[in-house]
C-alpha cells in the first residue's frame, strides 16, 4: 500500500530551495499544506509539507532536526507560513509544541492551527493518513527512512480495551508518520471565514 504510493521522480526540496520555487509568480495558485510533529531531547522535530494537486498531495519537503534549540525550530517554520501558497498548517500543540504553536499563531493568525494529541485525535489521523494511501491520495518519495517509519506505527490494545497508537524506528517515535499525518489533516479540512473549518 505504501509503496503504491512512491513517486520515483519526487525529489524532496531543501527549505531555500522550496522558498525560491513558490516564490516564482507561476506557483502563485499553488496550495501548500503542512504538518508539524514537535519533539527536542527524545523525539524529532519534523515539518513535512505538500502540494495538493487534484485531490492528490505530493511530497515536497521534510525538515528534520535532533535535539536543536526552538529558535532554529522557529526559523525553519515561519518562512513557509510566511509563503501565500501554504493554506494550512497543523502543529503538535502538546507538550513542547504548546508553545512553539502560540508564537506561530501569534504572528500567522489562523494559518498555524494547534492539534491536540489525545488517543482519539491520533486515531482519526492515522486511520485518515491509511485512508489516503489506500485511495492513493498521496505520492511520497522514495525514501526507506519514511517507509520503515510508516510502517513502525501499529495498534495496541490496552488492558481496559482502549486503542493505542504507538511506534519506534531508531531515533523517531514515528515522528515523520505523525507530522505526515497532520499534513494530511490540514489539506483535508480548511478554514473558512470567521475560523470555522470546512
Amino acid at each position: 500500500m505504501i509503496t503504491s504510493c512512491v513517486d520515483q521522480s519526487i525529489k524532496l526540496m531543501s527549505l531555500p530551495e522550496l522558498i525560491a520555487h513558490y516564490s516564482q509568480p507561476s506557483t502563485l495558485n499553488s496550495q501548500l499544506y503542512a504538518g508539524v510533529d514537535v519533539g527536542r531531547t527524545k523525539n524529532l522535530f519534523v515539518i513535512d509539507v505538500g502540494e495538493k494537486i487534484g485531490d492528490v498531495i505530493w511530497d515536497r519537503t521534510r525538515i528534520e532536526l535532533d535535539n536543536r534549540p526552538f529558535g532554529e525550530m522557529e526559523e525553519n517554520l515561519y518562512p513557509l507560513l510566511a509563503l501565500p501558497q501554504l493554506k494550512r498548517c497543523c502543529m503538535d500543540a502538546m507538550g513542547n509544541g504548546s508553545q512553539l504553536h502560540e508564537r506561530a499563531k501569534e504572528r500567522f493568525g489562523w494559518k498555524a492551527e494547534g492539534i491536540k494529541f489525545t488517543a482519539t485525535s491520533k486515531e482519526e489521523m492515522a486511520y485518515a493518513l491509511r485512508a489516503d494511501f489506500e485511495d492513493r491520495k498521496v505520492r511520497i518519495v522514495s525514501d526507506d527512512t519514511l517507509r520503515s517509519d510508516l510502517r513502525a506505527l501499529k495498534k495496541e490494545i490496552t488492558a481496559s480495551g482502549n486503542i493505542r497508537l504507538e511506534g519506534n524506528f531508531e531515533n523517531s517515535h514515528c515522528d515523520r508518520t505523525w507530522a505526515k499525518a497532520l499534513r494530511q489533516h490540514a489539506a483535508r479540512y480548511r478554514p473558512t471565514a470567521g475560523g470555522a473549518v470546512a
